[in-house]
């Protein structure tokens, strides 16, 4: 007996301007989150919304990490990650500054966004950005276990099953056109200002 396929509420992105959300405790270090809309799971420019992710936050060579922690010592953790569902996703910057640093933080964190958004990425960093994201596909896929819930996540979600080859061909096809629409996309006039 064939079962209907189970339905969820799906997404309403209502939020029309910038929103805070606070939470304070007695620490010597804040937690700072943002976050964007960003693509769907499925969506054609997913490889070029991780591509963007490494350029800003992926790695210790991206910008936000050089630019915070390194040059000026504002941090002591900043990343971006990439979370993607089924008809939505999100984009996060995300950072550990001491208390009196915040307010610096938070405007270079918003410069280097804005920078990401109008700027071009130079062919060099382009291509090391994917070296480097093709590389940790490749890492994240010699674990068995970690092949078998990705085999499961993506035959699950999308009803297909990719090999590793598949997604390198779809890497390797990503140019700089398509992260530049993919940052113009998460990384909109509304969200930044």
């Amino acid at each position: 007996m064939a079962k209907e396929p189970i339905d969820f509420e799906r997404v309403r992105e209502s939020q029309s301007k910038p929103q805070l959300k606070l939470m304070h405790k007695e620490t010597e270090q804040t937690h700072l989150a943002l976050g964007f809309h960003a693509l769907k799971r499925d969506d054609p420019l997913r490889h070029a919304l991780g591509l963007l992710h490494v350029v800003l936050g992926g790695n210790m060579s991206s910008r936000l990490f050089n630019e915070l922690r390194e040059d000026r010592g504002l941090a002591y953790e900043i990343g971006t990650g990439v979370k993607r569902f089924y008809d939505t996703g999100a984009f996060l910057v995300h950072a550990g500054i001491d208390n009196n640093n915040v307010i610096e933080a938070i405007r270079l964190i918003l410069k280097e966004l804005q920078q990401a958004k109008i700027g071009l990425v130079s062919d060099d960093e382009f291509k090391r950005a994917k070296e480097f994201y093709r590389g940790q596909m490749t890492l994240a896929l010699e674990d068995t276990m970690d092949t078998m819930l990705w085999v499961g996540e993506t035959t699950a979600a999308l009803d297909k099953t990719y090999t590793l080859e598949e997604l390198i061909k779809e890497i390797n096809k990503v140019r700089k056109e398509k992260k530049i629409s993919a940052r113009q996309r998460v990384l909109s006039l509304k969200t930044i200002r």
